[in-house]
């Protein structure tokens, strides 16, 4: 899926009015809080025992959960798709829309606010 967040300041905040480091950080806690709010619903959760050493030396049971993201830059996401779309063309020359279809499933913009 893709998502889209995105912040609007008076343009006097973004000219030196307000120190460019701390601009910075509030823009990319903003953004990050946006997308954070966004993908929360569609987080994939995985739930397993993990064995680990207590200080006794013995081994203690807990409950490991982990999710996986990955994250590619505008330019990557066209070359793998343009990569797939080569591969899966010549694999599968009789089902074109398939692929148009699921690409455009994953290109779908989600805004963020």
């Amino acid at each position: 899926m893709r998502y889209t967040a995105s912040i609007h300041l008076k343009q006097a905040d973004t000219e030196g009015r307000i120190p460019a480091s701390i601009l910075d950080e509030y823009i990319r806690e903003e953004l990050l809080r946006q997308l954070g709010t966004a993908l929360k619903p569609q987080l994939a959760i995985q739930r397993g025992r993990a064995e680990v050493g207590s200080q006794a030396g013995s081994l203690a049971s807990q409950v490991n959960f982990t999710t996986e993201l990955v994250i590619l830059q505008a330019d990557q996401w066209h070359q793998l798709k343009e990569q797939l779309s080569g591969w899966c063309r010549l694999l599968f020359p009789d089902e074109p829309q398939r692929l148009d279809d699921l690409l455009h499933a994953l290109e779908m913009g989600n805004s963020c606010s």
